[in-house]
């Protein structure tokens, strides 16, 4: 057991001293690191019993394509037809900028603002 006990603690060691640069600010407080909300964000659905990543399916070539022709900090992904709710649910993930687990009406008009100066839909 002594060596289970170091084990335990030598893993909370490493993960401590891994998250300590994102956790501590200068003025020793806590910092909220959040990602900027993705330049694009393209989701397609393949059907029936196709899986996600199968490579002769159109959505997942244009998927490819699409992925290395956008800006890298573009979010590309294919879900199957029957993931549809995890499709919305990251897809709401990605636009909510402050991680309240909900659109507010701001993030909402700030969705709106980027197609209307963009021209894409």
């Amino acid at each position: 057991m002594p060596g289970l006990t170091r084990s335990r603690f030598l893993v909370v060691a490493v993960a401590t001293l891994l998250a300590a640069p994102f956790l501590c600010a200068e003025d020793g407080g806590i910092v909220e690191h959040s990602t900027p909300s993705p330049s694009y964000i393209l989701v397609g659905f393949v059907g029936g019993f196709v899986r996600h990543d199968n490579p002769h399916q159109g959505p997942v070539l244009f998927a490819q394509r699409a992925q290395r022709n956008l800006p890298k900090n573009s979010y590309v992904h294919v879900f199957e037809n029957r993931h549809r709710r995890t499709a919305y649910k990251t897809i709401v993930h990605l636009l909510d900028s402050n991680h309240d687990g909900r659109l507010s009406d701001e993030e909402k008009r700030a969705v709106e603002d980027d197609h209307k100066t963009s021209g894409r839909i």
